[in-house]
């Protein structure tokens, strides 16, 4: 409970009125003992109100309250949470409120103002956003109500409990139902290189166009028909797509905002995403984790839901990649040939062991390696030396960089596919090699 403006003001003009009354004294004028009387009275009769009014403000119900919670959330994006309440008296009452908010939430815009008007329900909206990934919990709303003479505050912290899960960003994936798909690979800034060649898979018959080739027509069906008919093929389905996900110490690096990690799941999901709506089936095998996951590879839409509830609550490790370990188990658990997507950032110390790893997988599986590159390097290339310290900071990533490009070399002489790439701009990166190793019958 804390006092009003209202309350401030009253005590203010009595202690003014004491301050005045005792100094009258002092300058030669002298008062009736009445007007004492009358000021000793005054200040125990407000005492006495605000008291009342304490007791009274105490006294009067809580409000009920119910919140509206959405039951995922999305990874560094706004969401709309709202407080609906609604109370019995007989006045309008102007409240403050702030809902406590787990951890990782974070919003700018408490405490929020509202009136609670007499039999009607009001509804107050706010905006949190989601800074890690995993589950949260509420327990509590805090509101502040005045006393029935707005003298007082009244604060009460009600029991509220409610329950979410904070996904990597998949709102994307659901802005991609409103568009075509097309459409929005090119506002994600997927680059798709025109089709050389036909698909590999019939499709259906249809009237012979002009851009068609001589080798589309189906002589058979155009005898019948009397009418140029021509084969329509599209891009192989049936494909199978495994992700091998570096949960590792590696993995733990920050640029901007958030993690590599937290950039690759991001990436993971947009390109689940396009590969099922291309009807191929997407797994998952996670490594270097405190809790390995495997998920095996499936078709439609649900699958989406199955990988976000399995990386939710996932976070890299400090143990370190161990990718011989991690190729021995995908293989036992993958028989069928499918395209192996290598998530990880690759340094210098993983040359010894990933070579061989890679040329194990290979003679079985497609490999796609995505090996993540820091800001900080880029950054240290291209700053300026103005310092001894900034010097050795060149001569340090110089170093590294080369022997970065050393391995990518290597990798690709054993003609395993590579993506070098910014975490921020790896989920475009991937799609654009995706669709064009289908497209081109690689997979």
């Amino acid at each position: 409970m804390s006092p009003t403006a209202r309350l401030t003001w009253l005590c203010a003009l009595l202690l003014g009125a004491s301050i005045l009354f005792s100094s009258l004294p002092l300058l030669g004028i002298a008062l009736p003992n009445l007007l004492h009387s009358l000021l000793i009275a005054l200040v125990l009769a407000c005492l006495l109100v605000a008291a009342g009014d304490a007791w009274l403000g105490w006294q009067q119900p809580s409000p009920q309250i119910s919140r509206e919670l959405p039951g995922q959330l999305p990874l560094g994006r706004d969401s709309e949470i709202t407080l609906t309440l609604h109370h019995s008296y007989s006045r309008s009452t102007p409240i403050s409120l702030h809902d406590h908010l787990p951890e990782p939430l974070a919003c700018d815009d408490f405490p929020l103002a509202a009136s609670l008007e007499p039999g009607r329900f009001t509804r107050v909206s706010y905006s949190a956003q989601a800074l890690r990934r995993g589950a949260c919990s509420f327990s509590t709303c805090e509101l502040r109500l005045p006393s029935p003479l707005g003298l007082w505050q009244i604060r009460r912290l009600l029991p509220l409990a409610g329950h979410s899960k904070i996904y990597p960003d998949f709102a994307r994936l659901y802005n991609s139902e409103l568009t075509s798909q097309e459409l929005w690979l090119g506002q994600l800034g997927v680059r798709q290189r025109p089709r050389r060649g036909l698909g590999l898979d019939f499709h259906q018959l249809r009237e012979y166009r002009e851009s068609d080739t001589l080798r589309q027509i189906d002589w058979k069906a155009t005898a019948r028909k009397r009418s140029l008919i021509a084969r329509e093929y599209q891009d192989e389905r049936d494909q199978q797509i495994i992700f091998m996900l570096d949960c590792g110490r590696k993995m733990r690096s920050q640029d901007g905002e958030f993690s590599h990690f937290d950039h690759t799941l991001n990436a993971l999901l947009l390109l689940s995403h396009v590969a099922l709506r291309q009807g191929d089936a997407v797994g998952l095998h996670t490594f270097a984790s405190d809790t390995p996951r495997f998920i095996a590879p499936a078709k439609g839409q649900g699958q989406i839901m199955q990988l976000m509830n399995a990386v939710y609550d996932l976070e890299p490790s400090l143990q370190p990649a161990d990718y011989l370990a991690a190729s021995e188990q995908l293989l036992l658990r993958q028989k069928r040939r499918a395209l192996v997507i290598v998530l990880s950032n690759l340094r210098d110390e993983s040359n010894d062991e990933l070579l061989p790893t890679l040329r194990r997988l290979s003679r079985r599986h497609r490999v796609l390696v995505a090996s993540l590159r820091e800001a900080a390097l880029d950054e240290s290339l291209h700053s300026s030396l103005g310092t001894y310290e900034q010097s050795l900071d060149y001569c340090g990533a110089v170093s590294y960089r080369q022997s970065r490009e050393l391995l990518h070399r290597q990798l690709q002489l054993q003609e395993v596919n590579l993506l070098d790439v910014r975490p921020q701009h790896l989920g475009p990166q991937l799609i654009s090699q995706y669709l064009a190793m289908k497209r081109a019958g690689a997979l």
